[in-house]
């Protein structure tokens, strides 16, 4: 089966190359890069609220010493040109550590006729999205919803009202639609009232409602990453430990590395599924056995709010006792095939969304894939995946999972991007 996919994906098209190319703004000036030769898209939905980029561009000497005069304030344009079609997008630019060493080089105090004899200089750039940059600079006014409000309905008001501001006073900055992508919320609790302090970023009051007594938002922990596709700018917000089935999946096909390392076409990208064709498992970290022995595989919470109501009964000697049914829940999350079950430490909280999460994160195994001849911007944040590959047993076997990440290296020699894929996948099928 493995083979026919591989020939059908390889066979569909003849690929494309990849061309970026760098423009700085220095002063109002454009300073065109002669050639870049390391390009790194580091994406940690995990962890990162946007895109991490290392760029190493080669520079006229004149022109670095504009650079180095102006480096307080550098922006840049990265374009890349992609079957005939040209992406382009803005950032602020730091000059990286490695540079501070050409300050006080004599040469750039010379004229520029002179410069202009001399060899290029390579340059370290790291490049930050404005659309994160300011997203994460706006601090929301408190604000207040009452009467059977979710939390779905503050943070859809928490994001309008940064939108406004970044449409006021930053649209110059922010090219593209800005638009959120929220997952449907587990906890579709209605609160008499919900309350948005001071001091708080779209990010941090997302992040803070996940964690936060008496709320939560997903039973599979939480992501929040900008990230542009095509001309928007997308701020996802999704559970990575649920594995939902998102309306365009990607369906990985791991072959050998001999199978797959002269191919010029990897993938297949349509309306519903991105196919794509990678070698060998890179890593995988499987422990979840062992985390189930030193964690548990279930919870074990008893409901502070039920707690507090007083749930009791009492007995004809005047005995009371409390009715555990109603204040602790136990939750599985996937038994071992022995059938056992192992709670982890029994809990108090009154945010069972949050403590499921923690769960629900050591139950399947985080894999790591190498894509060549990559376009890794038809990867997206919260992409359910399928992970098909050669099981120990020989079998083919199919895992659902959801993509925690990639890693992008471009080679300007052969024009083409290599991408490490990060995904979570359950562990094996319940039979």
């Amino acid at each position: 089966m493995l083979s026919k996919e591989r020939n059908r994906i390889a066979d569909s098209g003849p690929g494309g190359n990849i061309k970026y190319s760098l423009t700085l703004e220095v002063n109002d000036e454009q300073l065109n890069a002669l050639s870049i030769t390391t390009l790194v898209i580091e994406r940690k939905y995990l962890t990162a609220k946007g895109d991490y980029l290392y760029v190493d561009a080669l520079f006229l000497q004149q022109d670095v010493k504009k650079i180095y005069t102006y480096r307080a304030n550098l922006k840049c344009t990265l374009s890349h040109t992609f079957n005939n079609t040209k992406y382009s997008q803005e950032f602020k630019v730091v000059l990286g550590e490695a540079n501070h060493r050409f300050k006080n080089e004599s040469n750039l105090n010379s004229h520029s006729k002179e410069l202009a004899k001399e060899p290029p200089i390579m340059l370290s750039l790291q490049l930050i999205d404005w659309s994160t940059l300011i997203l994460d600079s706006i601090n929301i006014n408190p604000f207040s919803i009452e009467k059977d409000s979710t939390i779905e309905d503050m943070l859809t008001s928490a994001w309008a009202r940064t939108k406004k501001d970044v449409d006021k006073v930053h649209k110059d900055k922010v090219k593209g639609e800005l638009k959120l992508i929220l997952s449907k919320p587990d906890n579709m609790r209605k609160y008499p009232n919900l309350m948005a302090s001071n001091g708080n970023t779209i990010f941090k009051l997302i992040k803070d409602s996940q964690v936060k007594s008496g709320q939560g938002i997903y039973n599979g922990g939480i992501c929040i990453y900008l990230q542009k596709v095509g001309r928007n700018n997308l701020l996802h917000v999704f559970p990575p430990f649920r594995l939902d089935r998102t309306s365009k999946i990607l369906k990985v096909f791991s072959l050998s590395n001999v199978e797959v390392q002269t191919l010029k076409n990897t993938y297949i990208d349509s309306s519903s599924a991105l196919e794509i064709l990678v070698g060998d498992i890179d890593a995988i970290d499987d422990r979840m056995h062992e985390r189930i022995i030193n964690k548990g595989n279930a919870i074990d919470i008893v409901d502070a709010d039920t707690m507090m109501k007083r749930p009791y009964i009492k007995k004809e000697n005047g005995d009371v006792d409390a009715k555990k049914d109603n204040i602790r829940i136990k939750h599985v999350h996937e038994l071992k095939k022995d059938g056992i079950v192992r709670p982890a430490k029994s809990q108090l909280t009154n945010n069972l969304y949050d403590a499921r999460s923690h769960v629900l994160s050591e139950q399947g195994s985080k894999v790591t894939v190498t894509w060549r001849s990559s376009n890794p911007d038809i990867i997206t944040p919260g992409m359910g995946c399928t992970f098909i590959h050669i099981n120990m047993g020989n079998d083919i076997e199919e895992l659902n999972g959801v993509v925690l990440g990639t890693y992008t290296a471009y080679d300007e020699a052969t024009k083409n991007c290599l991408t490490l894929i990060h995904m979570f996948v359950e562990n094996y099928k319940q039979k």
